[in-house]
């Protein structure tokens, strides 16, 4: 998947023609999976389907709709769980202890008004180099989807008219 520049980004946003276009032109110009989170209610209003992370707690979440109440607490108490990094040029709360997984968390405000969070989860770097040159070279033909261990092998093979394994050690 190419990434886009700032520019690129602004003309997918004008250009678009409903909010997930414009979700999936943001997840390009970070080059990771993002989830726009409602403030009030903890729903998933929007979430990239190009870039998603092989995390299980990320795909029921994107799944369900919405975010876990004990999360939407969290973020609701934002000034005790926000990152103490002063030299970071936005606030956020950076988790780490769901499931190893940095995900990242920013207020998303218009004229002090806060609308949502907006969440960012790291890819694995190998995930993202052979989805980018699937993207490039392929025309993204290929459907590339990581599966770890024996208990997900069932669904990697499903629908596969021939199957890759690969193995980082």
């Amino acid at each position: 998947m190419r990434t886009l520049t700032s520019q690129q980004l602004t003309q997918a946003a004008l250009d678009s023609r409903d909010f997930s276009e414009v979700v999936e032109a943001a997840a390009r110009f970070l080059g990771n999976p993002l989830v726009i989170i409602a403030a009030a209610t903890g729903s998933i209003v929007g979430h990239s389907r190009g870039l998603t992370p092989p995390d299980d707690t990320w795909l029921a979440a994107v799944d369900r709709g919405y975010i876990t109440l004990e999360f939407v607490a969290t973020l609701a108490n934002w000034d005790h769980y926000k990152d103490r990094d002063p030299s970071r040029r936005y606030e956020c709360i950076t988790v780490t202890a769901i499931n190893g997984r940095p995900r990242r968390f920013y207020k998303l405000t218009v004229r002090g008004q806060l609308l949502g969070y907006l969440n960012i989860t790291r890819l694995d770097e190998s995930f993202r180099i052979l989805s980018t040159i699937n993207q490039n070279i392929n025309q993204g033909r290929a459907v590339i989807k990581p599966y770890l261990g024996v208990e997900n092998r069932k669904e990697a093979l499903r629908g596969a008219r021939f199957v890759v394994n690969a193995i980082q050690v």
